[in-house]
Parts: structure tokens; C-alpha cells; sequence
């Protein structure tokens, strides 16, 4: 069975995302739309969603798109609490100057 197909406009209107930035995380291979034969339009599905929404979730808690990345590709739970506990000490030196 096919799932639901949206396009770009779709996604704007669901998710507070820039056009650049779909294109930006398609770039950097967060995302990878297929893409419509007939019109090139891409093409996104529930899956890219997730990832965007998972994407918004790291950035918040100021991972970089590479870790992010790191992290949709399937890390080791270990290797995760690491990478969190060390952004959460990051968090905490800089309030602490603040």
C-alpha cells in the first residue's frame, strides 16, 4: 500500500520550515525526497516528516546537522547518552557565563 505523498508546499504548511531549509537538509542528507517523474517536484513522505520533526527536536537542543545525521542513521544507545550528556554539559558551561 502506498502511504500519503506531499509536496513541498504541504510540508511548509505543516511544519514551520523554510523552502531553503528543506533544500539545505535534502543538501546535507538529512532528507532525501524522491522526486516526480513527470515535474521533478519532490516528493516527501510520512518518513521525511519524522525526520524533519526529529531534526527540529536535536537543533532545539543544539546538536550540529552532522550529529543529527549521525543520530537518523542508527547510533549505539551508549554512544547516544554520551553524545546527549555532553551537549547537555555544553548547555550548562554556557549558562554558567552567562
Amino acid at each position: 500500500m502506498k502511504g500519503i505523498i506531499y509536496k513541498t508546499s504541504d510540508l511548509l504548511e505543516m511544519i514551520d520550515v523554510s523552502r531553503d531549509a528543506l533544500r539545505y537538509y535534502e543538501k546535507q542528507g538529512i532528507l532525501n525526497p524522491r522526486h516526480n517523474e513527470q515535474n521533478n517536484y519532490r516528493q516527501y513522505t510520512d518518513k521525511d516528516i519524522y525526520r524533519l520533526l526529529v531534526t527540529d527536536f536535536y537543533k532545539k537542543r543544539n546538536l550540529s546537522l552532522k550529529e543529527i545525521k549521525t543520530l537518523q542513521q542508527g547510533i549505539e544507545i551508549e554512544e547516544l547518552e554520551s553524545l546527549l550528556e555532553m551537549k547537555m554539559e555544553e548547555l550548562e558551561r554556557k549558562i554558567s557565563r552567562e
